[in-house]
């Protein structure tokens, strides 16, 4: 909610759909759940969110009691119906809990929507007091609803002045070009002004995307789009402006991987936001992107459920991987090569494991779905043991030993393989200190 003293249309009637959604004006004039608070001793604690009061008596004031975050800042955005009733709202935010120690910020409504913002450059956590009068009355009328949507945010989220190095790109027509990697100390602001990014994906290729963020302070939103070419002046192609694939939640954030199965190379967007609305907390975030050869073989057993058993601890991942990880998503396995014995050419590649931490090479002959480790474990006796590998300090890592005659494979069985890797770092979804990837099935040839 940075830095946005005039509300849109757009914006009013968004504030007014989620604020009174369900006729919310219905509990006028009765009192809400917050009174008493007609006073700054009685003031009813709050944190930052969305919230829905009601003021029932215009001689009276609304008043509630944050905690402000050293060097952080209070940032509210405000709605009424003037349903017949209060044409402005006054708002005031007072130093304490007294109401004694002097006036912070105070504003009245524009119309029936407002906005208050002060930073905390005290050194120290700040007590403050946000007071709601009715500014301006019409004759014979005893009560009006009004929204708050508060955020407290931190010193790091003031600290990014609203913008980051890819700014402006918050429109697909403006969207950064980037590569694969990890990027940093990204901030998406308001729900209003979403980030973009794009970058190709050739056919055969996987994309993974990982938005790394405290879900404390705000919720994001990621999607995969490929297409858009109305943002590059051409016409949209039939089929191609679409979404193919949503942030799916991790215990860092959210994640999401796409497989270009289509034959074409495409222009790819990736589309951060703000989730929900209203929003209550910042959009600092770090981004991880990974482009890597789908390879051979049938993918199977991901960590989001679709196996049939949920990962252990709740750490669900990005469909096409195995469960989340301490990096907060799944690892992903992939074949390159030939599934042929004559060929012997067949490699197994691990991306977005843990870095710097080794993997083994299972191989199976039986399809299975148990909770194992922090993981999935997608295939059963006979196993065999194939290869240990180290990965890097991305968390990828190849296989390099013959899989023909490691394990012992002839042509026509059809064999399930999957990596399981330590996973020792912090923080550790579970508590077994490693994981599995999801799994692929290939029939030898």
């Amino acid at each position: 909610m940075r830095h946005r003293t005039i509300l849109s249309c757009s914006r009013a009637a968004l504030l007014l759909g989620l604020a009174f959604a369900g006729d919310v004006r219905a509990q006028c004039p009765n009192n809400d759940a917050f009174e008493p608070n007609d006073t700054c001793a009685t003031a009813t604690p709050m944190t930052q969110g969305a919230y829905v009061a009601v003021m029932t008596d215009f001689s009276e004031y609304d008043n509630y009691s944050f905690v402000v975050p050293a060097g952080g800042a209070f940032d509210m955005e405000s709605s009424s119906d003037d349903w017949g009733a209060v044409a402005d709202l006054g708002f005031t935010l007072y130093d304490g809990t007294d109401c004694m120690n002097g006036v912070l910020e105070s504003t009245v409504a524009s119309f029936t929507f407002g906005a208050l913002r002060w930073e905390n450059t005290t050194g120290a956590d700040a007590p403050v007091t946000l007071q709601v009068r009715a500014a301006f009355t019409h004759p014979g009328i005893q009560c009006v609803n009004y929204s708050l949507d508060v955020e407290l945010e931190t010193a790091d989220c003031v600290a990014t002045g609203g913008a980051d190095v890819y700014d402006p790109n918050g429109s697909c027509a403006l969207a950064a070009i980037i590569g694969d990697g990890l990027i940093s100390d990204l901030y998406v602001d308001s729900g209003y002004d979403p980030d973009y990014y794009k970058l190709a994906v050739q056919p055969g290729q996987a994309l993974a995307v990982d938005l790394l963020f405290d879900d404390a302070d705000a919720d994001l939103a990621l999607e995969i789009r490929r297409g858009l070419k109305q943002c590059e002046g051409q016409d949209p192609e039939p089929g191609g402006d679409d979404f193919v694939a949503v942030g799916h939640a991790t215990p860092g954030g959210k994640s999401a991987v796409w497989v270009n199965d289509t034959g074409l190379a495409w222009s790819v967007f990736i589309h951060v936001d703000l989730a929900g609305f209203p929003v209550a907390g910042c959009g600092l975030y770090d981004m991880r992107v990974a482009r890597f050869d789908a390879g051979i073989g049938t993918p199977y057993c991901f960590g989001d459920g679709s196996a049939g058993v949920a990962c252990p601890c709740g750490n669900a991942a990005a469909p096409y991987s195995g469960c989340a990880n301490s990096r907060g998503h799944g690892a992903i396995l992939t074949a390159n090569g030939t599934a042929s014995v004559a060929n012997d050419d067949l490699s197994f590649r691990v991306t977005n494991g843990a870095p710097n931490q080794p993997f083994l090479l299972l191989q199976g002959a039986t399809v299975i779905a148990l909770p194992f480790k922090d993981g999935v474990l997608c295939m059963g006796n006979p196993t065999r043991r194939l290869e240990v590998v180290f990965m890097d300090g991305a968390g990828t890592g190849a296989t390099i030993e013959s899989v023909v005659t490691n394990g012992a494979v002839l042509p026509g069985q059809t064999r399930q393989y999957q990596a399981w890797y330590r996973d020792p770092l912090s923080p550790a979804p579970c508590t077994a200190r490693s994981n599995l990837t999801q799994a692929l099935e290939l029939v030898w040839e």
